[in-house]
C-alpha cells in the first residue's frame, strides 16, 4: 500500500470549492509526485489550462510540466488527476494488489470518502455511486480520468474545444464558507502575526497557537528560531501541523530575508548582496532572478511570506535604518527594480511585502528607537517617496508594510505615525487603490512604545485599517504580551468597538491571500527539495549581482589592479574580522592589520608611524557617519594614499572626501567580498554605478 503522509486535521473547517485531494495512483515501485493548484489573481476564480498531447500546463499564469499528456480516446478527453487537484491535508491509500484508490476530503462542510478503481466506471462518493461514461485509467504510472470526473465528482467546471482544456474553480465561495464557520476568537487571532523563542515547537508556542489562533508567525535568528536550514524546515512543518491539527487554519510563516544587511538565514541558502547592490547593477532582470531564487528557497523551507522588498527611496546620507537596504535614491529606479520582484515571488508561492509605507528613506532616526518624521509636503511625497509604492500596487503586490514615521502631509497629524493613522491607510487604500494586506511594522518598536502601550497601539492600528498586526523580536513582544493584545482585540470585537464588518474585511483578505498562495492547501515545507537550497545555479545569480554591482568611484593614482609583486597593507575593523577572509583569499598580496573601530590616540599614532613609508594603504570602512573615530583613522593615515573600500554605505565618501581611491561594495557578504578581491587583483572589471547621489 502506498501512503501519502501529510497533516490530517482533527477538525477540517475549510474548503467550499477547490477542496480536494491530490490523487496520485502509481504502479508498484513508482514515485508519488504532487502539484498544488493555486488561486488566480482574481478572488473569483482560478483557471488551469492544459492542451491535448502537450506536456505543459498553466495554472493561474504559472507554468508547469506534465508527466503524462492529456489525450483523447474514443471521444473522451483524459487528463492527469495530479495536475487537476490541489494537495490538501489528508492521505491517499493505494491498494496495488486490487488496483484501487481511496481518499477522504472535506467538501461543502462535510467529510466525504471517494473510492475509484482504474478500469471501472463506478466511483464511490460518500454513500452514493457516481457513474462515469468512461473509466479512469492508469497510464505510465499515473491515474488519468475522463474530463467528466472533474465536474461530476470534484465539482469543478471543465470545458474543452478538442485542443485545449480549461478547468475553472471558484474561490470566493470557499473563503466565504470558511469565514462563516469561524468563531469570533478565531477571526481575532488571524489578524495577529507573532514571534516566538526557540528552534522547535515548544509547549508554550503550541498552547499559544491553540489558545489565540495566531494567523502567522515570524522567524528570527535573534530569538533562536534559526540554526540550520533542515531545522527551520522541521520547525515550520511542526508549527503548521499543530495549527491545523488543533482545528485552525495554516499559518503565514514570515521572515525578513531582504539580502545584504538584513538576512535572517545566512547559511545553507543563497545569500545576496542586497538591494543597493542591485541598484548599482541597474539590471531589472537580475532583480527578478534574485527574487525568484530567494522566494524559491524560502518556500522550500516552508516560509510563505517575505517582508521584502524595501522600496524606500534612500536620499538621506545619515539614515540609520534604511541605507543599503534601499535600491537607491531614484524613485524611478526603486520602482523599476521593486516591481520586477513581485511576479517572481508570486510564481514561487511566497507573498512579497513592499515596505515601509509611506517611506522611510529620508529620515535620520531609527524607528526601532524613536519616532522619525518626514517633514515634506504632499507634492514632494508624491514625487519621491510614494511613486515606488504606487508602482508596487499597480503590479499587484499582495502586502504593504507600514512605517512608524510621522508624515503630516498624509496623516494630517503631528502625533500619529502612519501605522496608527486612519488617514495614511485610507490614502493607501483609496488614493493608491490598494486592496491587499496592510501589515504593520513590529508594534514593539520604540517609535510606538515610547508613547503608546502595546495593547492600545494594536487596537488603534487595527481600527486605522491594518489587516495584520506584527509582533517582532522586540523586548515587549513576548508570549504574555501577545496574549494580552489578543484579549484586548477580542473584547473590542465583542463590544462592537471593532465591528463584525471591519473584522471580516481583514480576515477575508487574509484568507484570500492564504488561498491564492496555496497556504490553505499546501502549507508544508518541500522536504524532498532541500538539496535545491544554495544550488549552483542559484549561487550563480548572487555572484552575478556581486560582480556587476561593485563600483569604482575613483582611482586617482591608478593603483588598481594590484600587481601582486608588492605587499599592500589593509586596515580592517577587528569587530568584523570574519568578513575579511574571502578578500585575502582572492587577493593574497594584501597584508591585514586589525584595528578597533574606535582606536585610541595612542593607537592612531602607532599606526601612522608604522605605515609612514607605504605609498598605498587599503582601508575598509563601515558607515562612517556613525563610526566617526574610524573616519579620523583614515584622515590620520593621509587620505591622499588611501584606497577606501566602503563595505556598507556608499555615503562614507562624504566623511573622507580627499581619499585618492574609493570603491563602493554595498555589502560585506562573502559573495561580494570575493568579487571585490577579484577586482583588486585585476580579474574583474568594475561595472557598477552609484545608485545614490553623493552631496
Amino acid at each position: 500500500m502506498l501512503l501519502i503522509k501529510s497533516i490530517r486535521p482533527r477538525r477540517l473547517m475549510f474548503w467550499k470549492v477547490m477542496i480536494l485531494m491530490l490523487i496520485i495512483a502509481l504502479l508498484p515501485g513508482s514515485t508519488i509526485q504532487a502539484v498544488a493548484v493555486q488561486a488566480s489573481t482574481s478572488d473569483a476564480e482560478a483557471k488551469l489550462i492544459m492542451h491535448i498531447n502537450s506536456d505543459s500546463y498553466t495554472v493561474c499564469g504559472r507554468k508547469g510540466s506534465i508527466d503524462v499528456r492529456p489525450f483523447i480516446e474514443q471521444g473522451h478527453v483524459y487528463v492527469p488527476l495530479r495536475v487537476i487537484v490541489g494537495q490538501i491535508s489528508t492521505k491517499l491509500n493505494w491498494d496495488g494488489k486490487n488496483q484501487k484508490a481511496n481518499f477522504s476530503y472535506t467538501y461543502a462542510g462535510k467529510s466525504t470518502t471517494i473510492a475509484l478503481q482504474p478500469g471501472h466506471k463506478e466511483v464511490l462518493c460518500g454513500g452514493s455511486t457516481k457513474l462515469l461514461t468512461a473509466p479512469p485509467r492508469i497510464v505510465e504510472g499515473r491515474i488519468m480520468v475522463p474530463l467528466e470526473f472533474v465536474e461530476l465528482v470534484l465539482g469543478f467546471k471543465a470545458a474543452t474545444d478538442g485542443s485545449s482544456i480549461t478547468i475553472t474553480t471558484g474561490t470566493s465561495e470557499r473563503v466565504e464558507a470558511l469565514l462563516q464557520q469561524m468563531s469570533l476568537e478565531e477571526k481575532v487571532g488571524q489578524v495577529m502575526l507573532g514571534c516566538f523563542n526557540g528552534p522547535e515547537l515548544s509547549q508554550e508556542l503550541a498552547q499559544r497557537l491553540t489558545d489565540i489562533h495566531l494567523g502567522g508567525v515570524i522567524l528570527y535568528s535573534i530569538t533562536g528560531n534559526i540554526e540550520n536550514v533542515g531545522q527551520v524546515a522541521n520547525l515550520v512543518e511542526d508549527i503548521q501541523q499543530h495549527a491545523v491539527k488543533s482545528g485552525g487554519i495554516p499559518l503565514f510563516v514570515g521572515i525578513d530575508q531582504e539580502g545584504g544587511r538584513v538576512c535572517r538565514i545566512t547559511e545553507g541558502v543563497t545569500v545576496f548582496p542586497g538591494n543597493m547592490a542591485l541598484g548599482a547593477t541597474g539590471n531589472t532582470e537580475l532583480a527578478r532572478q534574485s527574487a525568484s531564487v530567494m522566494a524559491k528557497e524560502l518556500r522550500i523551507m516552508g516560509i510563505n511570506m517575505n517582508f521584502a522588498p524595501v522600496v524606500d527611496v534612500n536620499n538621506n546620507p545619515n539614515n540609520p535604518v534604511i541605507g543599503v537596504r534601499s535600491f537607491g535614491s531614484s524613485p524611478e529606479d526603486v520602482a523599476r527594480l521593486g516591481t520586477a520582484m513581485v511576479d517572481a515571488y508570486q510564481e514561487q508561492g511566497v507573498l512579497a511585502s513592499a515596505k515601509h509605507f509611506p517611506g522611510h528613506g529620508d529620515t535620520d532616526i531609527d524607528s526601532h528607537v524613536a519616532l522619525p518624521i518626514i517633514p515634506h509636503d504632499i507634492k514632494r511625497l508624491q514625487s519621491v517617496e510614494l511613486p515606488p509604492f504606487k508602482a508596487m500596487v499597480e503590479v499587484g503586490v499582495p502586502a504593504v508594510m507600514t512605517a512608524h514615521v510621522l508624515a503630516p502631509a498624509i496623516t494630517q497629524s503631528d502625533e500619529l505615525p502612519a501605522t496608527l493613522s486612519p488617514e495614511a491607510l485610507k490614502y493607501l487604500r483609496q488614493d493608491m487603490g490598494f486592496d491587499g494586506l496592510i501589515v504593520s511594522d513590529s508594534l514593539g518598536m520604540g517609535a510606538i512604545t515610547q508613547k503608546w502601550g502595546l495593547e492600545e497601539a494594536a487596537l488603534q492600528c487595527f481600527l486605522a485599517g491594518a489587516d495584520i498586526l506584527l509582533f517582532g523580536a522586540d523586548e515587549m513582544n513576548g508570549p504574555r504580551t501577545q496574549e494580552q493584545v489578543y484579549q484586548t482585540l477580542l473584547k473590542a470585537a465583542q463590544s462592537g468597538q471593532i465591528s463584525s464588518e471591519r473584522l471580516d474585511q481583514s480576515v477575508r483578505r487574509i484568507l484570500n491571500a492564504k488561498l491564492k498562495y496555496g497556504i490553505l492547501d499546501d502549507p508544508l515545507p518541500r522536504q524532498d527539495k532541500m538539496d535545491e537550497l544554495a544550488a549552483p545555479e542559484n549561487l550563480a545569480v548572487a555572484e552575478q549581482v556581486a560582480r556587476e554591482s561593485i563600483t569604482l568611484v575613483r582611482d586617482i593614482k591608478h593603483v588598481l589592479p594590484f600587481s601582486g609583486r608588492q605587499t599592500v597593507p589593509i586596515i580592517w575593523p577587528q569587530e568584523v574580522e570574519e568578513t575579511l577572509a574571502p578578500l585575502l583569499e582572492k587577493c593574497p598580496c594584501l597584508k591585514p592589520y586589525l584595528v578597533p573601530l574606535e582606536p585610541t590616540e595612542t593607537e592612531l599614532q602607532q599606526l601612522t608611524a608604522e605605515f609612514r613609508d607605504y605609498p598605498t594603504l587599503v582601508v575598509g570602512t563601515y558607515n562612517l557617519y556613525r563610526n566617526t573615530e574610524w573616519a579620523k583613522l583614515v584622515q590620520s593615515l593621509g587620505q591622499e594614499r588611501v584606497l577606501a573600500l566602503a563595505m556598507g554605505s556608499p555615503y562614507d565618501l562624504m566623511q573622507i572626501p580627499q581619499v585618492s581611491g574609493y570603491v563602493a561594495a554595498y555589502s560585506d557578504k562573502p559573495v561580494t567580498v570575493r568579487a571585490l578581491g577579484k577586482l583588486l587583483r585585476g580579474d574583474l572589471s568594475p561595472q557598477g554605478h552609484l545608485p545614490v547621489e553623493l552631496p
